[in-house]
């Protein structure tokens, strides 16, 4: 595993620790407005202006960059109940009003919360793609996708980080079933956090990565 892997990794096996050295503990800071959610709130902020300056300096990709640049904005009014947790009533009062609730990700029983992860789906698949089945993503539908994002394509550890998230989410969901929203919690501040590591990544690799394998199926 590489840095972002190891990280990932680390964070996962460290908030195990933390459930039976200190669950109380645990579980206040990893509770509903607790001092993790702030910590997400940063890290959205930090990855807003990252995916924004990632979309100026992008050869390729630049509307994808845009598109996730506004889906976290997106998230970020959703984390903070578009402004209840501030005070800030304009917005959630009027949404209150007409769903009985001041987001939009619980709405539903929650099945609409699914709905953020897919564009994460299809940033990391390309990834995925780019990195382990390169001659077959290099055409057809396959080949647009992963165009799509461009100089913005993770790195395979950034993509193999992604799917380490998606393995602990399911392994440790079962297995801790107890602590469910605190997992919950623990997922989306890793996964804010690679965010921003992808957007911030040197492009000179990805580079060679979407022009490398057009080469290749020419040859």
């Amino acid at each position: 595993m590489r840095p972002v892997t190891w990280i990932v990794g680390i964070t996962y096996l460290f908030f195990m620790v933390m459930t039976f050295v200190a669950p109380a503990f645990t579980r206040d800071f990893s509770a509903k407005e607790g001092p993790l959610e702030h910590v997400q709130h940063m890290l959205l902020v930090a990855g807003i202006g990252a995916w924004v300056v990632a979309a100026f300096r992008a050869a390729k990709g630049r509307g994808s960059a845009v598109a996730i640049a506004c889906l976290l904005t997106f998230v970020l009014g959703e984390e903070l109940n578009w402004g209840e947790v501030l005070g800030i009533t304009a917005v959630s009062d009027p949404l209150r009003r007409a769903i009985g609730r001041t987001n939009l990700h619980n709405f539903g029983r929650g099945l609409s919360y699914h709905l953020f992860a897919l564009p994460l789906l299809a940033l990391f698949g390309a990834g995925f793609f780019a990195h382990f089945a390169p001659k077959r993503s290099s055409s057809g539908w396959l080949g647009a996708w992963r165009t799509a994002f461009g100089d913005l394509i993770p790195t395979r550890d950034q993509t193999l980080a992604a799917g380490l998230v998606g393995v602990c989410t399911v392994v440790l969901g079962l297995a801790m079933s107890a602590w469910e929203s605190e997992l919950d919690e623990v997922k989306e501040t890793v996964v804010y956090g690679l965010l921003i590591a992808v957007a911030m990544e040197r492009r000179e690799e990805r580079r060679a990565l979407v022009i490398k394998a057009p080469r290749a199926s020419a040859a």
